[in-house]
């Protein structure tokens, strides 16, 4: 379980990180 949390959180980060660069860009 504690593995499939981590991998969300990272999974989380990088949506983010994309959504900034969508902003950024758009």
């Amino acid at each position: 379980m504690e593995g499939q949390e981590g991998s969300v959180k990272m999974i989380q980060e990088a949506i983010e990180r994309l959504i900034e660069e969508n902003r950024e860009y758009g």
